[in-house]
């Protein structure tokens, strides 16, 4: 069986000089960007089974352009840990995924997303941009076979 893994990175945000990094809310661009992606993926039938993602608000606002731009009606669930998350926190989460779930997309920052395909890949990846999606594809029947260097990278966008 194969899992497919989508790591997205959140669209480019505002400057935060006077705010929580937390709080920082997608730019002008960052909405675009999204919006952009979007179209991309309508074309491509993505239809995540699960969504995880950053309760920070980029990560949020990131989210609901796609669930309202795709129609996504997936478990969509936000967890506190992705936010400034390490690949252990990252890949740890992805293993407890339960098994049904076929297609997963995180919603998150860097540098642990971009850090997490080289590890689950085994090759050195530059790193995401805003708005950079990245699948993942596992030769496994469980999220808990998901091992160091066991991923494909299958597309980027």
């Amino acid at each position: 069986m194969v899992k497919k893994l989508f790591l997205l990175r959140h669209g480019h945000a505002s400057g935060g000089y006077q705010m929580n990094d937390f709080d920082r809310p997608l730019s002008s661009l960052g909405i675009e960007g999204i919006e952009q992606l979007s179209i991309n993926l309508k074309s491509k039938s993505f239809e995540p089974n699960k969504l995880l993602v950053s309760p920070a608000v980029r990560t949020k606002e990131t989210c609901s352009i796609l669930v309202e731009n795709l129609s996504i009606n997936s478990p969509l669930e936000y967890v506190e840990g992705i936010y400034e998350a390490c690949v252990q926190f990252l890949f740890k989460l992805i293993a407890s995924v339960e098994s049904s779930v076929e297609r997963l997309l995180v919603i998150g920052h860097n540098p642990g997303l971009s850090y997490l395909v080289e590890y689950m890949t085994g090759r050195a990846y530059v790193g995401m941009a805003p708005g950079q999606l990245v699948q993942l594809v596992f030769e496994i029947d469980d999220w808990n076979e998901v091992s160091k260097g066991n991923g494909k990278i299958q597309s980027y966008l």
